[in-house]
C-alpha cells in the first residue's frame, strides 16, 4: 500500500540492515516499486513510479511540522490524565 513505512531486512534471520542514504539517494527502486527515505531513515512506499514517490515526499514534508509551544503543552496536558 502506498505511503506505508517499509523496514529493511536481510537474510533469513530478518535482522535490520543499516543503510545510510545521501540526499541524492533519497529515492530508490525495489522490485515492488519506488520509495523515498525520510530524515528519520524510514523508507516510505512503494509508489508506482519515481514521480509519484517525489510527489508523496512533497506531500509528507508540507504536512509535517513541529508543534508550537501551545500545541505541545496541550498535548502534554491531555496525556497526563490518561
Amino acid at each position: 500500500m502506498a505511503g506505508q513505512a517499509s523496514s529493511q531486512t536481510s537474510g533469513s534471520t530478518g535482522s535490520q540492515t543499516n543503510v545510510i542514504y545521501t540526499r541524492s539517494e533519497r529515492f530508490f527502486k525495489r522490485d515492488d516499486g519506488w520509495y523515498y527515505t525520510t530524515r528519520e531513515n524510514v523508507d516510505m512506499g512503494p509508489y508506482g513510479d519515481k514521480a509519484e514517490a517525489q510527489m508523496a515526499l512533497v506531500y509528507f514534508i508540507e504536512r509535517t511540522q513541529w508543534p508550537d509551544q501551545k500545541q505541545l503543552r496541550a498535548y502534554i496536558n491531555s496525556n497526563k490524565s490518561a
